[in-house]
């Protein structure tokens, strides 16, 4: 009932957007079907595709292409992740090529029927906001997210929470000058001046010092979560490789 219900809603809104993109590709000479991504791992066209199977499509695609790689570069066991604006995507690629599926996902607080490869979603994104846990007198990242509008606060579109982008752009990983190709100029004083209003009341740091405790912070959590997924299921981390992609993913990888 839930599977059918979440269908309802979804399919008016899903349904219009591909259809009228699918008009687009057609008065723009493309002729082959236009073929949507399942989050089943599989592909179909428009009129034999469910808006449920479009729901994580794009982090299960990601575990697709992740598969290719391993086969083409012999990488072997691979560990799938996409780190993006808001969430950090974990999946598991083997060897033997086994697939991992969830036949009742839950979907927000939803369970619905609908088989689909196991990914296991964390808050660690870019535009994660870091606040302060006074629990454990320390930095804490997500689940909340600036998003895109008003996206971190060196966006310079009105945010006022910190955020990983912003202590990525204050450590000297981003280039504010050229980011997005020079599309998005960032502005340093602001993300500067959320650090400094939201959390430096709480530490005997700079900006920068404070800076550095969120990128620890968000790539433990990432670093974490890899191996928490891992050793639940009998696997050793040290026999995987870590494929990174996302808007963020290459960016954290590496510590």
């Amino acid at each position: 009932a839930t599977s059918t219900i979440i269908d309802g809603y979804l399919h008016n809104t899903m349904y219009h957007g591909l259809g009228t993109l699918e008009l687009n590709l057609r008065a723009g000479g493309y002729d082959r079907p236009m073929l949507i991504s399942h989050n089943s791992g599989g592909m179909a066209q428009l009129n034999s595709t469910d808006a449920l199977q479009t729901v994580h499509s794009g982090p299960v695609a990601g575990i697709a292409a992740s598969e290719h790689l391993s086969v083409e570069g012999d990488l072997g066991n691979i560990v799938a992740s996409d780190m993006g604006g808001t969430s950090f995507d974990i999946g598991i690629v083997t060897a033997d090529g086994e697939r991992y599926y969830d036949f009742h996902p839950v979907i927000d607080r939803w369970l619905v029927s609908v088989p689909m490869v196991h990914l296991v979603t964390l808050g660690a994104g870019g535009g994660s906001i870091a606040t302060y846990d006074q629990l454990h007198d320390s930095i804490k990242v997500g689940p909340e997210s600036a998003g895109s509008d008003p996206g971190p606060a060196c966006y310079n579109r009105g945010g006022l929470s910190p955020t990983v982008t912003d202590a990525d752009m204050l450590l000297g990983y981003l280039d504010p000058v050229n980011y997005a190709a020079g599309r998005i100029e960032l502005n340093p004083s602001r993300a500067e001046m959320a650090i400094e209003d939201n959390l430096e009341d709480h530490f005997d740091l700079d900006p920068i010092g404070i800076a550095k405790l969120i990128k620890q912070s968000v790539d433990h959590n990432m670093a974490n979560g890899i191996a928490t997924e891992l050793r639940s299921r009998g696997f050793d981390p040290r026999e995987f490789t870590l494929l990174a992609y996302g808007g963020n993913g290459p960016l954290h990888c590496c510590s």
